[in-house]
């Protein structure tokens, strides 16, 4: 034959053998088509939920703040360094003469009454304490650095964290408790410490509270769990209690000042939306 022509059987073979290609190349990318439309963002593309309230400072002033408690303006400023995140932290600075018309000195920033009965809510915040941040010892002592307290103000707070004179790390409870310590860590020094409160505030014993220390939750000693059923607001506290970031301490138990460090005070309804998250450079 001059013209080279396949058979017609071989022609219709070929189409066969393409159209069955075709088709199964179409059947295998459908299903990656399907898993790529439907597959959910990545956490990481996810935006973090946003906390209900901010107080972290990188306003450049105290305005997130419903009370400012100093003795001298240089007590409690923003500052840029050192900070967790964002653009500025705070230092509370307290001299053992400050308040001397008070039992004892402290500097301290009150919000609102933002924990009421009923509500359950996370807290959370970064504190720094200094090198030099001092031991604590003297008669009857106590150094309280944070704490959940309001009107009227009536003794210890319900709950509170401290710096024992063991050199550790404490949540102790008020008057109703025996002013137990339910937790204690090792202080460190030198560096953010980050702490994320979970509270169900309640005038009876059907509260509780949950605690995570640089993200990982803690066990309380009192009961060898990791949440401690108690009553979080006293009697007397009838509106409900406020987040104070405080520098307060029995008068006597250190001569000179102390300073410290906040950042990143937040309340929100998750622990996402309050836990402290990496450095950030400006």
């Amino acid at each position: 034959m001059d013209e080279q022509h396949a058979p017609d059987g071989s022609r219709a073979r070929s189409r066969r053998r393409a159209l069955l290609v075709g088709a199964v190349a179409i059947a295998l990318a459908a299903p990656i088509a399907i898993l790529t439309r439907d597959r959910a963002p990545s956490p990481a593309s996810a935006p973090p939920p946003a906390a209900s309230w901010n107080g972290d400072f990188d306003t450049g002033d105290l305005s997130q703040y419903d009370a400012v408690q100093g003795d001298a303006p240089d007590r409690i400023q923003t500052v840029t360094s050192p900070r967790r995140e964002g653009r500025f932290a705070v230092r509370l600075t307290a001299e053992d003469g400050d308040f001397a018309d008070s039992p004892n000195p402290r500097a301290q920033l009150l919000t609102s009454i933002m924990h009421r009965p009923g509500e359950e809510q996370y807290i959370g915040w970064s504190t720094y304490f200094p090198a030099d941040f001092p031991a604590i010892g003297g008669t009857d002592p106590f150094y309280v650095f944070f704490q959940f307290h309001g009107p009227p103000y009536n003794g210890s707070p319900p709950l509170g964290f401290e710096v024992g004179t063991d050199g550790q790390l404490a949540l102790s409870r008020s008057a109703r408790y025996g002013y137990d310590q339910v937790w204690t860590a090792p202080l460190a020094r030198d560096r953010w410490v980050d702490f994320v409160v979970h509270v169900k505030w309640s005038m009876d014993e059907d509260g509780f509270v949950e605690l995570w220390l640089d993200g990982r939750r803690q066990t309380f000693s009192v009961n060898g769990l990791q949440r401690l059923p108690m009553q979080t607001i006293e009697d007397d506290q009838l509106d409900g209690v406020q987040t104070i970031p405080t520098n307060y301490r029995r008068r006597g138990i250190f001569p000179g000042a102390i300073t410290i460090y906040h950042d990143e005070v937040k309340v929100g309804t998750s622990y996402a939306a309050v836990a402290p998250r990496s450095s950030t450079d400006d």
